[in-house]
């Protein structure tokens, strides 16, 4: 992971927004990253790199080549806010998509991991 990547991606996590010219940045520091590398350094780090690798795909596409600005927020950040801030706050998009992540997408592991993971 580049330097400039873990920044944003702390910037991420403590403030709870990237402005739309950082998740331009953002998207570019994901385009850097080698598929390869993160094999090589195990399964965790490319399932990392995949998600990083969608997350990138799924923004480029919202952006539609620079002709919309896209931020981002962290839910728990907004979950913060006062109803009537965050009500201004996101009165001033026109539109809002949510995401998580999602179980269903995630390959299976064995039935030993799996098994192990349900019961904690």
């Amino acid at each position: 992971q580049s330097a400039t990547l873990k920044k944003l991606s702390v910037s991420m996590y403590e403030i709870g927004r990237l402005r739309h010219l950082t998740v331009h940045k953002l998207c570019e520091e994901l385009g850097t990253l080698d598929r390869s590398k993160a094999a090589l350094a195990g399964v965790e780090f490319l399932e990392y790199h995949d998600q990083g690798a969608a997350l990138r795909r799924s923004l480029m596409a919202l952006q539609n080549d620079g002709k919309r600005l896209v931020d981002m927020f962290r839910q728990g950040s907004l979950q913060n806010l006062d109803s009537k801030t965050r009500e201004k706050l996101l009165g001033r998009y026109k539109c809002i998509l949510i995401v998580a992540p999602s179980q269903a997408l995630q390959p299976q592991r064995s039935s030993s991991s799996s098994s192990s993971s349900s019961s904690s």
